[in-house]
């Protein structure tokens, strides 16, 4: 028999709708006064600058939950192909051939070796989650809270995208991009944490 998302089955005290909520309203609140604060601090929004490494930082812990995620959790492609987007993100972010790292290090973090690895990584993710996906767990995953986050993300990413080709006449295009990005990926973390909620072994 196929485990299914039992939200009935979630701890009393988790309400995963307000926590969505809460993390929008947090979202919108801290943008705006980051946005604010940012006008005269752009040096924050530098390459490997303050908010690239808060960035970074999001990304490595949703990781570690999604993989905590992998053996206490069915459905378990999910959390492996979130590891993989995640590393993906963070190998973006991170510019390695910047500090003074091993040939080899900076081989697999960067250009044709960080390519390689990842589609081989995605290759696995995507026959996993082929295996064990079906018609019903499908509607359940794009019916979940964890996917409306993931919704979310793919918003942010979107705007962020738009920002970096400065498709809006704005002042502060660097500040719009960074700051999608850090609220998409605050979502990933989030998503991550839901995830553990909705999809846990009974």
């Amino acid at each position: 028999m196929n485990r299914q998302i039992n939200r009935q089955s979630l701890p009393r005290t988790v309400n995963l709708k307000a926590v969505l909520v809460v993390i929008v309203l947090f979202l919108l609140l801290v943008n705006i006064l980051i946005f604010q604060l940012g006008k005269t601090h752009l040096e924050w929004f530098a390459e490997n600058g303050v908010v690239e490494n808060i960035e970074v930082g999001f990304l490595v812990l949703a990781s570690l939950v999604f993989a905590y995620a992998y053996r206490s959790c069915h459905t378990r492609s999910i959390a492996l192909c979130s590891v993989v987007v995640c590393l993906g993100f963070i190998l973006r972010e991170v510019d390695v051939e910047d500090f003074e790292l091993p040939a080899w290090v900076i081989f697999v973090g960067s250009g044709t070796g960080r390519n390689i690895i990842l589609a081989v990584l995605v290759v696995i993710a995507m026959i996993s989650f082929v295996k064990e996906m079906n018609y019903e767990k499908m509607l359940l995953l794009l019916k979940s809270y964890f996917a409306v986050c993931l919704y979310m993300v793919f918003c942010f990413l979107l705007c962020s995208w738009l920002f970096d080709k400065a498709v809006f006449d704005f002042a502060y295009n660097l500040l719009g991009e960074e700051l999608s990005e850090s609220s998409a990926y605050l979502l990933i973390l989030t998503a991550s944490i839901i995830y553990t909620f909705e999809y846990h072994r009974r």
